[in-house]
């Protein structure tokens, strides 16, 4: 007896859940218009292998921006914060 497996299925072309019920961005009102218009955007993207893979593709690089653009803010203010780093405590850990 021969058990056949349904073929895999790629995570990205699945219908995602609705993000209005599952995202914590939509209990404040200026992102619910982002939160469908990403929602409307998912669902043209995953009409075509290329389109989702794009989709995701940009979506993670500007995620990736965005925490390098916080990550970057965080280093400015610890080097450039005197009471953090001073000359006096560099010269003592020498």
């Amino acid at each position: 007896m021969q058990t056949s497996f349904p073929p895999p299925v790629l995570p990205l072309l699945h219908t995602p859940p609705d993000p209005r019920k599952t995202s914590a961005a939509a209990n404040w009102a200026p992102l619910a218009r982002f939160i469908d218009g990403e929602a409307r955007i998912g669902r043209w993207a995953q009409r075509r292998k290329a389109s989702a893979f794009a989709y995701e593709f940009i979506r993670f690089g500007i995620k990736q921006g965005w925490a390098c653009l916080f990550g970057a803010a965080m280093v400015a203010l610890i080097v450039g914060n005197p009471s953090v780093v001073s000359a006096r405590s560099c010269a003592q850990s020498l």
